[in-house]
């Protein structure tokens, strides 16, 4: 279970976009259903983002095609990260949940 990471760069643009257009803060951040303090360091970000924050982000603004635009597939295909410890314990997790299904003929 790897997540995809994008440029924070273009979401930090959109999002600015999206401030200047409203001309609020707030009103962004309850348009977008987010803290206005995590709006602020988003509109800051200079890192990385995941795929799922972002295209979550579009969703919520009813532009979802902000995503293809945004980030062409190109970029969105960048190779995983490496996998961290909690990835690993995650993956033990599930296969141990899936061999009790199986044990007990759940899901079959």
């Amino acid at each position: 279970m790897s997540a995809s990471y994008l440029p924070a760069g273009p979401l930090a643009e959109w999002l600015r976009a999206k401030v200047a257009q409203a001309g609020d803060v707030a009103h962004v951040a309850l348009a977008l259903d987010l803290d206005e303090a995590l709006l602020r360091r988003r509109m800051r970000a200079t890192g990385r983002v995941t795929l799922a924050v972002a295209d979550e982000l579009f969703i919520r603004a009813d532009e979802p095609q902000a995503l293809a635009v945004l980030y062409p597939l190109t970029e969105r295909a960048a190779p995983p990260r490496r996998p961290t410890s909690q990835d690993c314990e995650l993956q033990a997790l599930m296969a141990e949940i899936r061999a009790d299904h199986a044990r007990r003929g759940l899901f079959a």
